[in-house]
């Protein structure tokens, strides 16, 4: 994780998975290595760009539990949801940006949420376990 966040380190407060955490190199982190699979809340305290480099994954399907998970993006470009997720939509009780407002929560009627946007992060409700592949 220390590589991966030198860039921005002097206005890291703090990265964030529903795994843990990592504050600073001298913080009580439990976030140690960075998890393509994962999606992560950064906070930092002023604007910054974080580049990490590398190739896009051969693997790109993510298991999702029941209950709330954090996914990653793992496409170069936009996803739509209602692809992403076709077989799978019985299974899906919210879709929420993980840093904004919108949302695709179909029992409510709410789909101001349409595309996943690569780079960003989305809290995932769901009521089973499923696949979801990019």
């Amino acid at each position: 994780m220390e590589q991966i966040v030198t860039a921005i380190q002097d206005n890291l407060i703090i990265i964030q998975n529903l795994n843990g955490d990592y504050f600073q190199p001298d913080g009580g982190n439990t976030l140690e290595n960075w998890n393509y699979l994962d999606g992560y809340f950064i906070k930092i305290n002023s604007a910054e760009n974080l580049e990490i480099t590398g190739y896009y994954p051969e693997i790109k399907t993510i298991q999702l539990s029941a209950g709330w998970n954090l996914i990653p993006v793992l496409s170069s470009q936009e996803v739509p949801i209602a692809d992403l997720f076709a077989g799978n939509i019985n299974y899906v009780e919210i879709i929420k940006e993980a840093v904004g407002l919108n949302m695709y929560w179909p029992q409510k009627q709410i789909f101001t949420l349409q595309v996943f946007i690569p780079g960003k992060s989305y809290l995932v409700k769901a009521n089973q376990e499923f696949s979801l592949s990019f």
